[in-house]
């Protein structure tokens, strides 16, 4: 009997680090670790998809110039937001720094486009950052594969350089990546 106590409670506790590994610490969502392992999982099976990256417009601003407790309180926020649009075929994470990324188990090009438009929506609502309210925008960038990359890593390229496209034209809108980008 204690023995089976014992082997639950250890499974128990590896279920748990199993689930930080893979989860932000700051926001609650998956990370890029589990990004990365369900995109290449997603591609190895062969099945289309699409993932968008989304990255806060002046996020060093915000940080700079009200701290960074209100950094921390956009990245949850946007997190909170992008949580709300989590489907059996749509998940969120958070990549990197103050960019997420949603893996879209699709490129059916409506799905796409409504899913780009909810993500511009995100950031119509205003965010309480630092108990003050403001204004946050955000710039995101689409790729799908197999129509734009092979792999995971190139796909990953081609929708940071959509994304920069965004940034380079006046930001808070989303971009498709086009072969065209490319210098």
């Amino acid at each position: 009997f204690r023995s089976l106590r014992l082997m639950k409670e250890l499974e128990e506790a590896r279920e748990i680090m199993e689930s930080a590994s893979q989860h932000d610490f700051l926001t609650g969502i998956p990370n890029r670790s589990k990004f990365m392992e369900d995109l290449e999982t997603t591609i190895a099976s062969g099945k289309p998809c699409t993932i968008m990256m989304i990255d806060i417009d002046d996020f060093k601003h915000i940080n700079d110039n009200y701290g960074h407790t209100a950094g921390d309180d956009a990245l949850r926020e946007l997190a909170h937001r992008l949580k709300q649009m989590q489907s059996q075929i749509l998940t969120p994470y958070r990549f990197a720094g103050d960019e997420f990324i949603l893996l879209i188990r699709s490129e059916q090009k409506k799905i796409v486009e409504k899913t780009a438009y909810e993500c511009r929506n995100l950031f119509s609502k205003s965010f309480v950052l630092a108990g003050t309210e403001m204004k946050v925008c955000g710039s995101i960038g689409i790729s799908s594969y197999p129509r734009d990359a092979q792999d995971a890593e190139q796909l990953i390229i081609n929708a940071d350089d959509a994304m920069y496209e965004v940034k380079k034209s006046g930001k808070n809108n989303f971009a498709f990546y086009h072969a065209q980008n490319e210098k």
